[in-house]
């Protein structure tokens, strides 16, 4: 009996340790669970920081390709500065400065880099100032805007201008037009919409969602009648994935061959230039009126008509003619008379953008 009772004292003695062990294990338990509940708070907390700063870093991307474009832009332009003022230290001479009736200033709408546009409008320049008895003096407008404003306020007396620079100045400045430029013979161009040979572009619609480079905003075949190809197609701008304005047809094609964006938009004779290097024509627009030259009411008439004169005598039947007509471009053939109406459907695409 005593041992029984023993044995039965010492079975409640390790009941109460066992006891006393499960408390103490439930106690660790529920401070764990705290401790994990604690965690799990700050994990939450620290998330959601995360999700704040992602929320507050995620435009950074797009705000420092605006920044890497505008500081393109900046070196671009002072790029284009430094050649045109190196190609005009080439041929500078000391001589005494004429009066403003003597010189006629012709202005140049810079498609290209302004060094350049110098370079190829030379000879029609020089060709001009032996027809009309005057020096004539080129000055190639760093931009759009620029040779805008510059036949407007009458730093140049002539101009260059494209189909939607001709359109504006003529409403702003009354800008007359002299003659339009004829490319293999016809007075029209188009614009063309261009990816890389290897992209999976295949058609118009396939470019909602992709990045877009177009010319300059005042371009006819660079932004006004693409952009209307893209709106035709049902793609806004906001439909893109990023857009930006390049000076130049052929900036716009470089950055396209460069993968920095999926597609552009040029000039038909550049993205024919560049389908040899890696560019595809994706579409073609319809016909755009072609480039003309145009005068302000600062030239007399009759020095207008000889230059009119002049500009239409100029062909390709002849070596100087073709010679001149060639260091423009290699597919200029001459000129012909212009209207204002030619200009109509490019002026009822310029309002349908709001642009004048």
């Amino acid at each position: 009996m005593k041992e029984v009772s023993r044995q039965v004292s010492k079975a409640a003695e390790e009941q109460t340790i066992s006891s006393k062990q499960i408390s103490e294990a439930m106690d660790l338990v529920a401070e764990r669970s705290q401790q994990i509940a604690r965690s799990l708070a700050e994990h939450r907390i620290g998330s959601q920081s995360i999700l704040n700063t992602v929320e507050g870093v995620k435009g950074i991307p797009v705000e420092n390709r605006k920044m890497a474009f505008n500081i393109g832009n900046t070196l671009r332009d002072l790029q284009k500065d430094s050649e045109l003022l190196k190609t005009e230290m080439e041929r500078f001479k000391f001589y005494e400065e004429k009066s403003d009736g003597a010189v006629v200033k012709f202005g140049v709408l810079p498609v290209e880099s302004p060094a350049v546009m110098f370079r190829k409008f030379s000879p029609l320049a020089e060709y001009l100032g032996r027809k009309i008895g005057k020096a004539v003096e080129l000055r190639v407008a760093i931009d759009f805007e620029n040779a805008l404003k510059d036949i407007g306020n009458k730093f140049t007396h002539i101009c260059t201008l494209g189909p939607t620079t001709y359109t504006e100045a003529h409403k702003l400045y009354a800008v007359q037009l002299i003659v339009k430029g004829l490319r293999d013979g016809k007075p029209y161009h188009r614009a063309a919409i261009v990816t890389g040979v290897a992209s999976d572009i295949k058609s118009m619609q396939d470019l909602k969602g992709r990045s877009f480079a177009f010319g300059d905003i005042k371009s006819a075949s660079g932004h006004v009648v693409p952009r209307l190809m893209l709106k035709n197609t049902g793609i806004d701008l906001d439909d893109l994935k990023y857009r930006h304005h390049f000076g130049h047809y052929d900036e716009v094609a470089r950055a396209v061959l460069k993968g920095d964006f999926d597609a552009g938009a040029v000039i038909e004779s550049v993205g024919q230039q560049y389908k040899g290097q890696g560019l595809r024509i994706l579409a073609f627009s319809d016909e755009i009126p072609e480039w003309t030259i145009c005068s302000n009411n600062s030239l007399g008439e009759q020095d207008i008509s000889r230059i009119k004169s002049a500009l239409l005598s100029l062909n390709t039947s002849t070596a100087e003619g073709s010679a001149i007509l060639q260091s423009i471009d290699e597919h200029y053939t001459g000129f012909v008379e212009a209207h204002d109406r030619d200009y109509d459907d490019i002026r009822t695409k310029m309002e349908q953008l709001g642009m004048i």
